[in-house]
């Protein structure tokens, strides 16, 4: 019987503070890759670097020497991880995609306490996922601040996020997470964001990532054309709008964490 993507059954997580993380998982077998690319997605401060800083001091992490710029290599169990942390300014956006096919999954910050960019977030999760290079390959969601009173707990923001959806419609199996990242010293990134990225790890198909292309090809097909044009009218949008966005009408009826 083949795989199923429309039909899983979300498997509950505890998480801290007492909320929950979902999570639609494949049951792919456990990878056998020893390097791994995982790429750090998220709106512009939504914590990303935060979120690498904390997987630094993580128990049973080994930070290795960096290669590049932007980049941090660590050692989780049998992988050696390389995360590229992109920055998510609107036009900056745009040149995440020249590192979708060298990666082998994805890391997306979440700012869960910033209700008026929730439905910016939703989009640009939508176009990632929906991305030829990107379809298929694993997501880990990391719901951050979760310390923030205002902040939307992980079942509130898969419904906000259309996240059932999404992943299934893309087969991308995904998993989110709570957290709560801080910069400077403490004591560690919470268990689950450490679960989490275990869980990335070992749900990586065995086979390795494409690699780029050495010349670029004649010219994108149908589909790569449509998706570069609605990339480009919707980066214009975001430029347009004023600094503060609104809030979602339907925030009221969202619960909250007191």
């Amino acid at each position: 019987m083949g795989r199923v993507w429309g039909a899983l059954e979300p498997a509950v997580v505890s998480g801290p503070q007492g909320s929950t993380a979902f999570l639609w998982d494949a049951h792919i077998p456990l990878s056998l890759h020893r390097k791994v690319t995982l790429l750090v997605l998220g709106l512009d401060n939504a914590g990303k670097t935060s979120i690498i800083m904390d997987l630094d001091r993580g128990e049973g992490v080994e930070v290795l020497p960096m290669a590049q710029p932007a980049q941090t290599r660590l050692r989780v169990e049998r992988f050696e991880v390389t995360l590229l942390d992109l920055p998510g300014a609107p036009r900056s956006r745009s040149a995440w995609r020249s590192h979708y096919s060298a990666a082998h999954g994805l890391l997306f910050v979440l700012d869960s306490s910033d209700l008026a960019r929730m439905e910016e977030a939703r989009r640009v999760l939508s176009r990632v996922l929906s991305h030829p290079d990107v379809s298929g390959k694993p997501l880990l969601l990391l719901a951050n601040k979760q310390d923030t009173a205002s902040a939307l707990l992980p079942c509130e923001l898969i419904e906000r996020l259309s996240l059932e959806r999404l992943v299934n419609e893309n087969r991308s199996p995904c998993r989110i997470e709570p957290c709560a990242a801080k910069r400077g010293p403490t004591a560690g990134p919470p268990r689950t964001t450490l679960q989490g990225l275990r869980w990335l790890l070992r749900t990586i198909p065995a086979a390795p990532a494409p690699q780029p292309a050495a010349a670029s090809p004649p010219g994108p097909g149908p589909r790569a054309a449509r998706g570069r044009r609605e990339e480009e009218e919707e980066g214009e949008g975001e430029e347009e709008r004023p600094g503060a966005a609104k809030p979602s009408r339907g925030a009221g009826g969202i619960r909250r964490r007191g």
